[in-house]
């Protein structure tokens, strides 16, 4: 995915004000970790939703990029709370994939409801339903407001698994944690 001369419109944090982004361009194709920090929540969700085609950009264009190669991973939507953790795998793909299930230490948890469980562990299912569902590129929205300081180091390790299986990962931040390895760092407005 190659964003030329991107530009989208967004609130300010209190959604009165519409802003013009600044012209973005990046090369978001390696199979990497890519996090991007803005202080605006607002700039951040609709730039989330525009690298998911859920938003089209005012100017610019996205390269090699299909609609549907994508999944905006939003921690209190990743899944459906009031399904077991089985049967939101299986809302992607009927036969689940044990030997995946157990590499992210599902397996425990297959009989427990979504909305039971942490945000980090609603990150780690999501992230399972994002490679079940044979997605490119996986957009996470603020992650870092959601799980707490103890889980950050499991949380990364998931990243690497899932980029390791192909997935690019793109998270979306409002904080920067220097203590976390990405391939490569944005800091927009």
């Amino acid at each position: 995915m190659k964003l030329n001369g991107i530009r989208f419109q967004y609130k300010n944090k209190d959604s009165k004000e519409i802003f013009l982004s600044e012209i973005i361009n990046m090369d978001l194709s390696e199979k990497s970790k890519t996090i991007i920090v803005s202080p605006n929540i607002n700039y951040l969700y609709e730039f989330g939703s525009i690298l998911t085609g859920s938003s089209k950009p005012l100017e610019g264009e996205i390269n090699d990029f299909n609609t549907g190669e994508s999944l905006f991973i939003v921690p209190d939507f990743a899944a459906f709370p009031w399904m077991t953790v089985k049967e939101n795998l299986q809302s992607i793909e009927t036969n689940i994939d044990e030997k995946l299930v157990s590499e992210f230490g599902l397996d425990a948890y297959l009989e427990s409801n979504f909305d039971e469980n942490s945000y980090g562990f609603r990150m780690k299912l999501a992230l399972v339903m994002s490679l079940i569902a044979k997605k490119k590129y996986v957009v996470l929205f603020n992650p870092f407001n959601y799980i707490k300081t103890s889980f950050y180091n499991i949380f990364m390790n998931d990243l690497e698994k899932i980029r390791l299986k192909g997935v690019s990962v793109i998270v979306l931040s409002s904080e920067f944690k220097k203590d976390l390895k990405f391939n490569s760092e944005y800091q927009l407005r």
